[in-house]
């Protein structure tokens, strides 16, 4: 019978995918991070606890295939948060029959896992999502495909890897999975206030949100929101001085409570291939652009077999020089001091409130934040590649 362990419990939804049973739910805690709760007619059989990864050395060896990667399609380019290197793997895969599993907004942006199969649908796997997804229902549907031969892509946080691979442990199926580096994760419930502000802001329904956007300053930490208002769609400039959601997450403030004490930030891996932004990349290219390039980590021998296959190009790195921007490489966020009282605001204030309680709590970070994104992007460009 499984017991929770609120501090180190990832959600990552094993054990109620391996109850047969089906008496595990997944309920949101105060602050809306979903953990298991065990119903009636549990029948003892321990497949939860067994299957849980919390416990489980999952890591591979480090091999330190380290890479740097720009897709040389702009228009994916454009698209992707950084370099566009998850395209590639997602369209290879499908390409030779296989399908994709990994995060999604819903019309009501809900961050949610999805399954796809089709290139056109890569897109709306792509881009930063800063809040944790709704893995309900998603490993069954993986097991269900590998039963029927079908190549799976996984990509999710480190955690929800460990689930997946925990769950699947044989190593001999058709199973490829895809981690980035994480920061943390926030919950759903306070994505939703954060929105509601937003909305009320600027007067209109949010038709589409992107937490960064390379239409607002190239490859960068600013993203864009297409609202409707009046009848009319208007586009919102994404800048982290002006929303508390973005901020707050950013400087770790939100995230839940085993985001802390990660055992997955660190350099050795548990998924086939770690994927995410080569920061710094500037001191080690001598021509550089704005557009992003991919830090890609290949862990497994599986996963080198993939890459040698799609054939990409792809520039060599050692891995210090990836964790030298990539705090979360080496070691998880520290817990701020002010973490549980801001998350009593949020979860407890209204949207208004919450937004004037933060400006308030952390005037002078934000003020000097704005002067930073004043900074036209051309010359930040300039300072990080020559000073």
């Amino acid at each position: 019978m499984i017991k929770v362990d609120s501090d180190n419990c990832t959600g990552c939804c094993a054990c109620v995918s391996m109850c047969r049973a089906k008496v595990i739910s997944m309920q949101n805690d105060k602050n809306g991070f979903t953990y298991p709760k065990l119903g009636e007619g549990c029948t003892c059989c321990g497949k939860c606890v067994s299957v849980c990864p919390i416990p489980k050395e999952l890591f591979h060896a480090p091999l330190e295939n380290v890479y740097i990667y720009q897709n040389p399609n702009a228009d994916v380019l454009k698209r992707s948060t950084s370099g566009g290197v998850f395209y590639e793997l997602a369209r290879h895969v499908i390409d030779k029959g296989g399908v994709i599993y990994g995060c999604a907004y819903t019309k009501k942006f809900i961050a949610k896992h999805i399954r796809i199969d089709k290139i056109d649908n890569i897109k709306l796997l792509q881009g930063s999502k800063y809040v944790q997804s709704n893995m309900d229902g998603i490993i069954q549907q993986i097991e269900k495909d590998i039963k029927n031969g079908k190549q799976v892509l996984f990509s999710g946080t480190p955690c929800q890897n460990a689930g997946i691979l925990s769950f699947f442990s044989d190593d001999s199926i058709d199973l490829l999975t895809v981690d980035f580096v994480c920061h943390g994760v926030p919950s759903q419930m306070m994505f939703d206030k954060y929105l509601e502000w937003f909305e009320a802001k600027h007067g209109g329904k949010v038709l589409s949100y992107s937490f960064r956007d390379k239409e607002n300053g190239g490859w960068s930490l600013s993203g864009r929101a297409v609202v409707r208002r009046a009848g009319k769609c208007h586009v919102v400039p994404i800048n982290v001085s002006q929303n508390w959601y973005y901020d707050a997450f950013l400087r770790g403030f939100t995230y839940r409570k085993s985001c802390y004490s990660c055992r997955y930030a660190r350099k050795e891996r548990i998924a086939d291939i770690t994927i995410g932004d080569f920061w710094g990349i500037e001191k080690l290219l001598q021509n550089t652009n704005k557009e992003g390039y991919s830090l890609i980590m290949i862990n497994t021998d599986k996963a080198m077999r993939l890459a040698n296959a799609i054939g990409f190009n792809k520039t060599e790195a050692g891995i210090e020089l990836a964790i030298r921007k990539n705090a979360q490489l080496s070691h998880a966020h520290n817990m701020p001091i002010l973490r549980d009282k801001l998350l009593e605001i949020i979860m407890n204030e209204n949207y208004i409130d919450i937004n004037r309680l933060y400006r308030k709590m952390f005037r002078n970070h934000l003020l000097i934040l704005r002067l930073k994104e004043l900074v036209p992007q051309g010359l930040k460009h300039f300072v990080k590649k020559h000073l």
